[in-house]
């Protein structure tokens, strides 16, 4: 199955992400994995603008960051504004065709899921939202996300179609 043009394979993968982070960690499994929870809006969004700038449109996240502001109990446009500033930034990060934008894809996600925790952190202080939110649950989601994006980038390369192919009926 390949995903279609268009914000539509931006829309199912972010679908996909929401459902995933709706799932709670099994009970015969250790606490400390509920703080491991990797930012799936954030890493899908990162790679449709990284990969595939043509397909993703700022309205896609924003409306699925308020899916994810009442899903997680946040301010609302919190994660919106988190979403279409890490669309924003990697729209404007080079495609990677060549082995030296890797390094600088890599480096533009590990800014930009600081940035995400830490505006949520602040958020969520000044706010006063009864959600608790501690800075070693914040670390820890940091190096969950990060961790996960070679798999991130591993499957959506496997799912998104490649331009270039040439479908042929006869």
């Amino acid at each position: 199955m390949k995903l279609l043009k268009n914000n539509v394979g931006v829309a199912v993968t972010l679908t996909v992400a929401l459902l995933v982070t709706m799932l709670d960690v099994p009970s015969f499994l250790p606490d400390v994995l509920k703080y491991f929870s990797a930012d799936l809006a954030l890493l899908v969004c990162y790679y449709w603008a990284t990969n595939r700038p043509d397909q993703i449109s700022l309205v896609v996240p924003w409306s699925f960051g308020f899916f994810f502001d009442v899903l997680h109990a946040e301010p609302l446009g919190l994660n919106g504004l988190i979403l279409s500033i890490v669309v924003f930034v990697g729209l404007n990060i080079p495609n990677r065709s060549n082995r030296p934008i890797v390094g600088y894809q890599l480096l533009g996600l590990f800014v930009l899921v600081i940035f995400a925790q830490i505006t949520r952190l602040i958020a969520m202080q000044y706010v006063e939202f009864p959600v608790e939110v501690s800075i070693l649950g914040s670390i820890w989601s940091i190096v969950a996300t990060l961790l996960i994006w070679f798999i991130v980038v591993l499957v959506l390369d496997r799912l998104v179609a490649n331009e270039s192919a040439n479908v042929s009926f006869s």
